[in-house]
């Protein structure tokens, strides 16, 4: 989707999401036809996952639409007003 909020792993050749990224990936992909990630039934954000981050990564998005959508999905997946 889109190229941000990434760390090098190993030698620095391969690029991994951070988990904030790779939330946002999940639900900016979750209206597809597919419905591959429509749900997250597994989904179990640890101590690890900062909702600061991943509030900061969406402001990166050019369109404001988009960063409407995905803030909105946050939240209701992570059950809080806060997100």
């Amino acid at each position: 989707t889109f190229f941000f909020g990434f760390v090098s792993v190993g030698e620095g050749s391969v690029k991994m999401a951070t988990p904030e990224k790779a939330l946002l990936d999940c639900i900016y992909l979750s209206p597809a036809k597919s419905r591959l990630f429509a749900s997250f039934p597994e989904l179990d954000l640890k101590d690890t996952f900062n909702v600061t981050t991943a509030r900061r990564l969406i402001k990166q998005i050019p369109s404001a639409r988009l960063q409407t959508i995905l803030l909105r999905r946050m939240t209701i997946l992570m059950g809080r007003q806060d997100a």
